[in-house]
């Protein structure tokens, strides 16, 4: 086993978006070898296995159906060929990963999304002096 520690931010709580994410740290036990995980008696029953396989079968083939039928009725999935603000948001993650030679980051966070804009022509439509919708 192996004790594996996590950082995650909740986003949302009971159906509704927090104004400012809650960052959370957690820490699990995973197996490292399939013989662990077998010696530990923690393997799934035949039933339990098909189970399983049926309700991911079920999730993927409603899925790709809502997809199918969201499509028609002339929804897509934003991505950046269809939508600016898709390009402006992949870009300035491009520039985020960019580095200099000495491994510092070659942006901050305020100049990729500055660099980010000029080079795509597209303004965020999610800057903060929005916040007054609340």
């Amino acid at each position: 086993m192996k004790l594996q520690k996590k950082t995650a931010k909740a986003l949302a709580a009971y159906g509704k978006t927090l104004p400012t994410p809650i960052p959370y740290d957690y820490e699990y036990s995973a197996f490292e070898t399939v013989a662990e995980f077998q010696a530990a008696g923690e393997t799934l029953s035949l039933a339990k296995q098909m189970k399983a396989v049926n309700a991911a079968r079920k999730a993927k083939a409603r899925a790709a159906t809502l997809t199918e039928v969201l499509k028609a009725a002339g929804h897509e999935k934003p991505n950046a060929e269809n939508n600016e603000q898709v390009r402006l948001r992949e870009t300035f993650k491009m520039l985020m990963t960019a580095k200099l030679p000495s491994g510092e980051k070659k942006y901050t966070e305020e100049q990729a999304r500055v660099v980010a804009s000029e080079v795509s022509g597209v303004a965020w439509e999610d800057d903060d002096d929005d916040d007054d919708n609340e």
